[in-house]
């Protein structure tokens, strides 16, 4: 039987180098995982405007309704009727796509996540925590088996090839799914 007592003092006191040790590793880990968690903010940016895409030859202005929150800019997911204003009615959503300000680019325009698809942005950074939720119990067992610093550097060089792969994925069931992955092996 291993005694506990006699096993620390064969170790030895803290010092800094075990500090420096912990806080360099900790830190290096933690400061690349946080990139993972916070870039759904850079990754789903809203563009400052949209609106439906309208035919060629069709002015937007008459064929899209003004927004009821700023009756100076265009209705973002709506459209009249034939794209005319003449049946002053309009329909929701948008046949024809979308068209987005200039400026920014995120999985809301690669992907078209807004009006009725809006939801599809936060359900990303769900895949990303679910992926983490599982990661955490089976990286838990793997730790355990084969020991927590070889799985911690195995995970981090399969998050970083993963990460890579995420940012060149042209479908969303793709870009979930690797988003779920990269979630999974970044627990430790």
């Amino acid at each position: 039987m291993f005694d506990v007592d006699l096993g620390l003092l064969l170790l030895g006191r803290w010092s800094r180098w075990q500090l420096f040790h912990v806080i360099s590793i900790s830190t290096i880990i933690m400061f690349f995982a946080s990139w993972h968690i916070m870039s759904i903010v850079f990754l789903a940016q809203m563009p400052d405007f949209y609106h439906c895409t309208v035919p060629d030859g069709i002015d937007a202005t008459l064929a899209i309704p003004p927004s009821k929150v700023d009756p100076s800019m265009l209705a973002s997911c709506e459209h009249y009727v034939n794209f005319t204003a003449s049946s002053n009615e309009t329909e929701y959503g948008c046949p024809l796509g979308m068209t987005y300000s200039e400026g920014v680019y995120s999985i809301v325009q690669q992907f078209d996540t807004v009006c009725d698809r809006a939801v599809i942005a936060s359900t990303a950074q769900t895949m990303f925590v679910v992926g983490m939720i599982a990661g955490a119990i089976a990286m838990a067992f793997l730790a355990d088996r084969f020991g927590r610093k070889k799985i911690t550097l195995i995970s981090v060089l399969i998050v970083s090839g993963l990460a890579l792969i995420n940012a060149w994925v042209t479908n969303l069931p793709a870009f979930m799914f690797f988003r779920f992955l990269i979630g999974f092996c970044q627990v430790l």
